[in-house]
């Protein structure tokens, strides 16, 4: 098995160090992990794109969610300290999942008017895509997100005419107009997450009280790198997903709301080589950022009343 250790730090050298020795941490051998794909499982409602955001895209998200200040890296390594490691090997200790409250952020946008977020979907469906003239107007901006940054505006408007794109076999269009609608208004929430090598999520299904049904999850890392999910159904089925670097995974009907989804704590993923499925790969995580999209439910964006 070939270890893919050309990983860099994805927020300059700050993070290299702890993600670079936390990748290459590999205990627990007895617990091997099950072998996961790089295809779309069949799982009704579940869309996977291993390769949406470009590269320039990707690069330009990283630098300005760096550039907000949303985590706090070196004292974050304070405090954990270095015998961290420990728990972050193919096992699942409990550190490993109980994360620092500093590595992740809530951003929230009231009242999101859909026909604001870009162009017509009829210029998307012409091919034309929408008017970056429109994306690059702050006022357009204001109305389209209020409360959100500038950056995950951009983020939004690119996912949408990204994904209104993609052709209808491959991804219906009354799920596109689920998570983006052509009328009527949402309520935005985005979450981020900041990963460090063997750090998991434990599986859960979002809130379905509060978040309306299509979510996107959005991976950045650096290139080669990911993590892998593991989607379970309460039948017993449980399906492993590698996320690279620069990949959407968008959760709908049967997905979001019968599968749950998490992320094993471990330090190194067994993953089929996307040129040889019958070649398996072990690759190392590094620090890696994952950028979550819901819908809030109407009502849901109000508190305290």
């Amino acid at each position: 098995m070939d270890v893919d250790d050309d990983c860099d730090s994805l927020f300059g050298s700050s993070g290299s160090d702890r993600g670079d020795a936390d990748a290459g941490q590999c205990g627990g051998v007895d617990e091997q992990p099950q072998v996961a794909s790089r295809q779309t499982p069949p799982i009704a409602g579940l869309f996977f794109f291993p390769a949406l955001l470009s590269r320039e895209v990707h690069d330009r998200v990283l630098a300005q969610v760096s550039d907000c200040g949303y985590f706090s890296l070196d004292a974050d390594e304070d405090e954990r300290g270095s015998d961290d490691t420990e728990t972050t090997g193919l096992g699942d200790g409990k550190d490993a999942y109980d994360r620092s409250p500093r590595n992740q952020a809530m951003l929230f946008a009231r009242l999101l008017p859909c026909n604001a977020v870009g162009q017509a979907d009829a210029d998307n469906k012409a091919g034309t895509g929408y008017d970056s003239a429109e994306a690059d107007d702050p006022a357009a901006d204001a109305q389209a997100c209020s409360g959100l940054p500038r950056w995950a505006v951009e983020l939004i408007q690119h996912l949408r005419q990204t994904l209104m794109a993609v052709a209808d076999d491959q991804l219906p269009l009354d799920v596109k107009q689920l998570v983006f609608p052509t009328s009527g208004m949402l309520s935005r929430q985005l979450i981020l997450n900041l990963y460090r090598g063997g750090e998991g999520l434990a599986s859960h299904v979002d809130l379905v009280n509060r978040f309306a049904d299509g979510i996107l999850l959005c991976s950045f890392g650096p290139s080669g790198c990911g993590t892998v999910m593991e989607l379970t159904h309460a039948s017993g089925k449980v399906h492993q997903l590698f996320l690279p670097s620069g990949s959407v995974l968008l959760l709908s009907r049967e997905a979001r709301y019968e599968w749950k989804h998490g992320i094993p704590a471990r330090s190194i993923d067994l993953v089929r080589s996307a040129d040889d499925p019958g070649h398996v790969e072990a690759i190392a995580r590094s620090i890696r950022l994952s950028i979550t999209i819901r819908s809030m439910l109407p009502g849901a964006d109000i508190v305290g009343e």
